[in-house]
This record gives structure tokens, sequence and C-alpha cells, in this order.
């Protein structure tokens, strides 16, 4: 007689494995649905929208007091803010952002600070606001390979062995004095930078793009 694929003491329950098996769906379908994990809540987001920095800008211009002419008001009622170009990280609930202003006397790039109140984001009354800039981390990742870009370029040996040695081992030491080119929106800023040959500063601009990065712009 062959050996049964369980002691004797679970023949019983052997013998049911066919009924089980029958009952199953019914079974599943009586137990309660499993249950699903909490959701973590999203987090408030970390800046504006262009819509909601238009509506902030509006609601800004609404509550000042009217210009002390009718034509100055009506210059003050023309200004729209039509471009959200880049805004810097969110510090505690306020953010600065890059913009650009549009009027009848024509278009100018400016930073504006928002600060989020009660889920909805406001435009912070303030003035001479130094721009959003990369950090030194990203300053530096884009020089080493704006290096690493002209190095193939160069005819001279000794030259190109220089700025191949840069793009491995440059380090900016120091990012200051940035400000925002007010007519095309570009942030020039003092950078500080660790060489192989030795220190060096330079006045370097940067030009933000719309995912939020930055790129190189060449000296002229």
């Amino acid at each position: 007689m062959p050996a049964l694929p369980f002691p004797p003491r679970h023949r019983a329950a052997r013998l049911s494995l066919p009924l089980l098996c029958l009952a199953w769906p019914l079974l599943a379908a009586a137990a309660p649905p499993p249950s699903t994990p909490p959701s973590t809540p999203a987090s408030p987001p970390a800046a504006p929208t262009l819509d909601q920095a238009i509506a902030a800008q509006r609601a800004a211009l609404a509550a000042e007091s009217p210009a002390a002419t009718p034509m100055g008001q009506a210059l003050v009622e023309s200004i729209r803010l039509s471009e959200l170009r880049l805004c810097g990280p969110l510090r505690e609930d306020r953010v600065d952002c890059i913009v650009r202003l549009e009027s009848g006397l024509g278009g100018a790039y400016q930073t504006y600070r928002f600060q989020r109140r009660d889920g909805a984001w406001i435009l912070l009354p303030l003035a001479d606001l130094a721009p959003p800039a990369p950090s030194r981390t990203q300053a530096q990742a884009l020089l080493r390979a704006d290096l690493l870009l002209r190095a193939p370029r160069l005819d001279d040996t000794e030259q190109r062995g220089r700025y191949e040695r840069a793009a491995a081992s440059l380090i900016v030491s120091a990012l200051e004095g940035c400000e925002l080119d007010r007519d095309e929106g570009r942030v020039s800023c003092d950078v500080g930078m660790r060489l192989p040959e030795g220190d060096d500063q330079a006045t370097l601009r940067f030009v933000p793009q719309a995912d939020g990065t930055w790129r190189l712009d060449p000296p002229r």
C-alpha cells in the first residue's frame, strides 16, 4: 500500500481538501477585504505655479493704495506677471522666484518672494531681493562639464592638459554677490575656484531654465 502523503492524524484534513477547494470561493467572498495602510499626506508644493503667482501679484496690487494720478493708476494696473522662470529652494514657508513683468512701458525680470499661507501663495512686499542662484555644487558641476567640453577643441597640448586636469579637480569654494540681469533674466555671481594651478576668481553668468536647472552662460 503506498504511503500517504500525510501522517494518520491528518487523514481527515487530507480527505476534506476537495470540500475546502469547493468552498474556497465562498470563504474568500465572505472574508473582510484586506486593510490598506493609511496614505501619507502629500507634501505642500515647494513653489507657486504661474497661475498662482499671477493671482498673488494681482491680489497684492489690489491691496495697494491707488496711485496719485489716473495715469499712474492705469500704469500700475497694466503690470502683469508673464513668466515664472525659476524658483529657489523653499525655506520654511517662503520661496524666492525670478519672474518677468510686462507693462505698457516694456518688460523686465525681477525677484519676487512668495509665502505659503493657509494653503495659498501670497506675494510679500519686499524690494531689492537677491535672486535665486545655483548652489556651489551645481556651479561646480557646470564648470567641470564646460571645461571637459572645451578641452578637445584646443590645439595646444599643454593647455588642453590643464583644462582636463581642471575638469577633474576644480572645486567651487565660494559663490556670492549674485545679481539679476533685468533685461535677459541671467544671474551673475562672483565665483571662487580652486584649481590645480592655484586659486582663481571670476564673475560668471548662469541662465535659469524652466525645469529648475541652470546653464552656464559663456563669457562675452
